[in-house]
């Protein structure tokens, strides 16, 4: 393999995975490959990425000194193009969160076949933690009972949702943001402004895919207007019935994290006046006056229900009765004073 191919092959790796990709070719070196791993981390930040590279990687058939797939052999050129007969990934259908037992089932009879001519098999379930109860416990005797040559790799921006008994199975390899300073130069790199980067990086906890996301969808001027319909309900304005019609309830899982970053800015602003809120730092003064107004106890109550619902997304609700009664909680909290 030549300098520019080497080159090449890096790429496909994010710069800030260095290290936890250094870890896992010494594992894979030593022949210490466990045949369960836990990716964490933040979304956004490459866990996806990272598993394809590793999926890559063990049924590549000449390796590269660096642990890198080739990029070149038949296997990588079927990895590339998504159908490397080894290779499977496990996610919600279209229009579901869930995965659901069915699926897990067919990951445990494909683990059971035979392997191809790489000797491995790589099994990729993303996200984890939208498997349900049914499905957890039906992956839980793969887990306790591998077949030889397969790999069960779990993909959780959330692994706290996911049974102990599954965690506890698996090596966990947590992927962390990269640093301000770096996250920055590489959203830079791909061609956002400087200081859209900024203020995109401290929206997604640093995690710049799902910055640079949120940039291709212009999502900055769409939270922005969220955010403002939010506050004319705080001030008796509007009908939350209405608006939680106009919003995109089947995306309620991303509604309630901006919605949690939304309260969390304002508990924040209550017990540290003048900090600076991670929506939009420009906007202090507004996340202040609206943090004076607002009692800390129900506050914290609410942020409570968010985290719960969450928690809850795995389960068959209804969406949009549950975003209703997320903004009329929201519209009795804040006609409220202390």
């Amino acid at each position: 393999m030549n300098a520019s191919a080497d080159a090449a092959t890096a790429q496909r790796r994010l710069p800030w995975h260095d290290a936890a990709w250094a870890r896992l070719c010494l594992a894979l070196r030593d022949d210490r490959l466990p045949h369960g791993l836990l990716f964490s981390g933040v979304a956004g930040v490459g866990k996806a990425v990272l598993a394809q590279h590793l999926a890559n990687a063990l049924v590549c058939q000449t390796p590269l000194p660096s642990g890198d797939p080739c990029g070149s052999c038949r296997s990588c050129r079927l990895s590339a193009v998504g159908h490397h007969p080894d290779i499977h990934w496990y996610r919600p259908e279209e229009g579901s969160r869930v995965i659901k037992v069915e699926a897990i089932r067919a990951l445990t009879d494909a683990s059971v076949l035979t392997v191809g001519g790489s000797g491995r098999s790589v099994f990729l379930i993303d996200p984890a933690d939208g498997m349900n109860g049914a499905a957890a416990n039906a992956l839980l005797k793969t887990l306790e009972e591998p077949v030889g040559g397969a790999v069960l790799i779990l993909i959780s921006a959330n692994s706290d949702r996911l049974p102990a008994t599954i965690r506890s199975r698996c090596q966990p390899v947590v992927l962390a943001p990269p640093s301000p300073a770096d996250g920055q130069a590489w959203l830079v790199a791909q061609g956002l402004p400087a200081d859209q980067s900024t203020r995109l990086l401290g929206l997604y906890g640093g995690a710049p895919l799902a910055a640079l996301q949120g940039a291709a969808t212009e999502q900055l001027a769409k939270l922005d207007e969220q955010w403002r319909q939010l506050e004319r309900l705080a001030d008796g304005r509007g009908d939350p019935v209405a608006l939680a019609a106009s919003w995109d309830a089947d995306d309620l899982a991303g509604l309630l994290d901006w919605l949690i970053v939304w309260t969390l800015d304002l508990i924040r602003l209550q017990a540290a006046p003048g900090s600076v809120p991670r929506f939009d730092p420009a906007a202090v003064a507004r996340f202040q006056t609206l943090a004076n107004r607002l009692d800390c106890r129900d506050l914290h109550g609410f942020l409570d229900c968010l985290y719960e619902l969450r928690r809850r997304l795995t389960s068959n609700i209804n969406s949009l009765l549950a975003l209703e009664k997320v903004l009329l909680d929201w519209t009795r909290l804040t006609a409220r004073t202390p």
